[in-house]
């Protein structure tokens, strides 16, 4: 079992205590999770150490809590699930699916820098865009950028730029995961695009290929909202 798996059954059976009231313990944690109660206690360690739970000793067993970084962990390993399972992607009104990072040629940094743009993007969607978009490829038939476009989209307006009439784009409330991390953002449709039609791109309020950690050929989980 990997230690990704580890971390998810431990962290299940945290909740289950949770929500019953009760205080955690590696002997009932064991238990619950399937794994002996050393595994559990050294999983429990590496958790912490990672930054996805905080806990505190206290007589008759511990206090945990889930970080932000746990709360990421578990909707990563949600949208793995929803596709995986498959139903086309659908589960819970998002549409979920694998993309592939790819290249492209450095144009989005320019965009997202026009006032014009990450004003209303700003107003609309509530981040200012971080200076760059990430192009993913879709890896199967579906979805499309037309299956996409027909999710309730946040639209900018097009506008003057200097001598220039800068086109409109629609905006779709999404978010992007590899492994245990996770960021929020949109994808973005523009009226003009050169991308061909398995090519989505993608903004957030940070640099993306930083904060997952990724690089051109990398798989990552897309999951547009509603």
């Amino acid at each position: 079992m990997r230690a990704r798996e580890r971390y998810f059954f431990v962290l299940l059976a945290l909740l289950e205590e949770k929500k019953r009231g009760e205080l955690a313990s590696s002997a009932k944690l064991a238990t619950e999770s399937g794994l002996s109660q050393q595994e559990t206690a050294r999983v429990l360690r590496l958790i912490e150490s990672e930054g996805i739970l905080s806990r505190n000793l206290v007589k008759g067993g511990q206090e945990i809590a889930l970080t932000d970084n746990g709360i990421k962990f578990l909707e990563s390993v949600r949208l793995q699930l929803e596709d995986l399972l498959g139903n086309e992607g659908h589960k819970g009104g998002n549409l979920v699916f694998e993309a592939l990072v790819a290249s492209g040629i450095s144009d989005g940094k320019y965009y997202t820098s026009i006032e014009g743009y990450w004003v209303q993007i700003n107003n609309a969607l509530g981040f200012k865009p971080f200076p760059e978009t990430l192009n993913l490829r879709i890896t199967g038939e579906h979805p499309t950028r037309d299956d996409l476009t027909k999710l309730s989209k946040v639209h900018v307006q097009g506008f003057a730029y200097g001598s220039r009439l800068m086109g409109s784009l629609d905006c779709i409330r999404a978010t992007v995961a590899r492994e245990d991390k996770l960021v929020q953002g949109a994808l973005i449709f523009p009226e003009r695009t050169h991308h061909p039609n398995d090519i989505v791109e993608f903004i957030a309020p940070v640099s993306v290929r930083d904060a997952l950690k990724i690089r051109d050929g990398d798989v990552v989980i897309v999951s547009a909202l509603p």
